[in-house]
């Protein structure tokens, strides 16, 4: 697959980003339920994203056993692909969903992190926000801490920083500092997609979430995946499954669409 620059941060990523949100068996989020992958099948269905040639992992704080799979399937391959985690919300069975946007929450969010990943380099870290957005980036300070950890000199090493949000406003304050955006994206749901036109224009990376909006556009499966990559202000789009067939269909229309020169 073709390569794009990740906005202006120096990472040039595949137009398909693996999402590791199954792979975690985190089943209370709105997607559904699914069957959840055994560790085996989450190690096979992570090596085979990246013998396919998909150079982007996508997983977070929140997605329960995610980041412990990503860290025990990739650690030896950790020079072939760049990394986006989340930090501000957590869950576990027992309690749910919590968000912590404090900078000593987000920093231990991330000391975990990174003991999960079995990597202290993290390519990108977005704010994982809730709906209630523009009141996370405007009471919580999460912008400093995050410049503050990344300029930091630690155990701790984050390339980008960026975020994760839901409505118009807060990715107009989100533009202000970040280097990445996360958005919602799809044949149903356009909202964003002037954010995508100006995070474009000002040189920051996007990378799409719900492509196939949870499960609702799985009938136009592959009119859903051309119509996020035709968009010139996508730079990857997260494919979050547990289907290895699902994952090289993906790729192969990548592929196509998008030839290597």
């Amino acid at each position: 697959m073709v390569k794009r620059p990740l906005g202006q941060t120096g990472i040039a990523v595949t137009p398909i980003a693996y999402g590791a949100f199954k792979i975690g068996g985190r089943q209370d989020a709105g997607v559904g339920q699914y069957e959840v992958p055994t560790g085996d099948q989450a190690n096979a269905l992570l090596n085979l994203a990246l013998d396919l040639g998909v150079n982007l992992i996508d997983t977070a704080r929140s997605y329960h056993l995610s980041e412990h799979r990503v860290g025990q399937a990739l650690a030896n391959r950790r020079d072939e692909y760049a990394l986006i985690t989340k930090a501000g919300e957590v869950w576990s069975p027992a309690d749910g969903s919590a968000h912590h946007f404090g900078a000593a929450a987000i920093e231990e969010s991330l000391r975990t992190s990174v003991d999960e990943l079995q990597t202290n380099r993290l390519d990108v870290v977005l704010v994982h926000s809730t709906c209630d957005d523009v009141e996370v980036l405007t009471n919580h300070g999460v912008c400093t801490t995050l410049e503050t950890l990344r300029s930091r000199r630690g155990p701790i090493e984050i390339g980008a920083v960026g975020f994760s949000g839901y409505t118009p406003a807060a990715f107009e304050l989100a533009m202000q500092w970040a280097d990445v955006l996360m958005v919602e994206y799809n044949l149903n749901r356009r909202a964003l997609e002037p954010v995508i036109t100006r995070a474009c224009d000002r040189g920051i990376g996007v990378v799409v979430k719900k492509v196939f909006d949870q499960g609702r556009l799985r009938s136009r499966a592959d009119e859903a995946l051309r119509f996020a990559l035709e968009h010139p202000g996508v730079t990857s789009v997260a494919i979050d499954t547990t289907s290895s067939d699902r994952l090289r269909h993906a790729v192969c229309i990548a592929e196509q669409m998008l030839p290597v020169r």
